[in-house]
C-alpha cells in the first residue's frame, strides 16, 4: 500500500537523494555540498511557495517510494504534475493510481483547479500510456525548455 501526504522539510534529503544525487555526483563531484545546499534552499522555496503543491509517497513502514510536485497557474486553475518514482515501485502497476490519488489530493487541498497538464518526453512510452490511462489526453507535441515534449491534459 502507498501512503501519500504532503511534503515536510524533512522529505528534502530524500528528494535529492532519488533526483540529484547520481547526477551531481556524476558532474559537480568537487561541489557535490554546494550542489546539495543549492537544491535545499531551492526545494525549501517551493515547499513553501503558494504556487506550488508536493506529496512525499511512502509504503506502511514509511519508506520513501518517490515525490508528486504540481506548479499551479496564477489563476489556481491550472496545474502541471511532476511524478517521480524510486526504482523500488517502477514498473509494479502503481503509477496510474499514484497520478490519480495525487490528484484527488491537490483537488481537494485546491478546489478551483479546472486542469492538469503533463509534459512527456515523446519517447517515454511508459509514462505516455500510465497518463493515458490515467484519463489524460494528448494535446500536441511542443517544445518546453528547449526539449520536445509531448503535452497531455486531464479535467478534472
Amino acid at each position: 500500500m502507498i501512503v501519500i501526504r504532503e511534503t515536510r522539510l524533512e522529505d528534502i534529503d530524500k528528494i535529492y537523494t532519488l533526483l540529484n544525487q547520481s547526477y551531481v555526483k556524476k558532474y559537480f563531484k568537487y561541489r557535490e555540498e554546494e550542489e546539495r545546499k543549492k537544491y535545499q534552499n531551492w526545494y525549501r522555496d517551493l515547499i513553501n511557495s503558494s504556487n506550488c503543491v508536493m506529496f512525499t509517497l511512502e509504503n506502511r513502514e514509511n519508506r520513501f517510494l518517490g515525490s508528486v510536485k504540481f506548479l499551479i497557474d496564477k489563476s489556481y486553475q491550472e496545474a502541471e504534475i511532476f511524478i517521480y518514482l524510486d526504482k523500488s515501485i517502477r514498473g509494479n502497476h502503481h503509477s496510474v493510481d499514484i497520478i490519480n490519488l495525487s490528484i484527488e489530493e491537490i483537488k481537494f487541498k485546491l478546489p478551483t483547479l479546472k486542469n492538469i497538464v503533463a509534459h512527456i518526453l515523446e519517447e517515454n512510452e511508459i509514462s505516455i500510456h500510465c497518463f493515458e490511462k490515467a484519463g489524460f489526453r494528448f494535446v500536441k507535441n511542443q517544445l518546453y525548455d528547449g526539449i520536445d515534449y509531448s503535452l497531455y491534459s486531464k479535467q478534472i
